[in-house]
């Protein structure tokens, strides 16, 4: 996808190989494209999410529409920054922990 006035910014390639990476929200938006980039590169596993079926059933066509959720939120909003903001944080004790098993940190 193009935009307008968008400068060309360097495209990271880092090789994910024996890697396993986690994308949320993957139906439409930054998720989606997000999945799409790490699936170039070349992850032991890419796994990719949507709250429903039909959501994931959107993947195929355009969704822009400006929506609130019930809470208030811009549904882009929600869904990119502060749901994503959520997974980590209950993630990172396992994070830690499992970097601790591993020697990594």
């Amino acid at each position: 996808m193009s935009y307008p006035n968008q400068p060309n910014l360097p495209v990271i390639t880092t090789d994910l190989s024996g890697r396993t990476v986690l994308v949320v929200g993957t139906n439409v938006g930054l998720g989606l494209e997000a999945a799409k980039h790490f699936a170039r590169m070349n992850p032991a596993k890419l796994i990719v999410t949507s709250r429903t079926e039909k959501k994931c059933a959107q993947t195929a066509e355009p969704s822009f529409d400006y929506n609130l959720t019930g809470d208030g939120y811009e549904t882009q909003v929600q869904v990119n920054h502060l749901s994503g903001a959520l997974v980590a944080l209950r993630l990172l004790p396992t994070l830690l922990a499992t970097a601790e098993q591993n020697k990594t940190i």
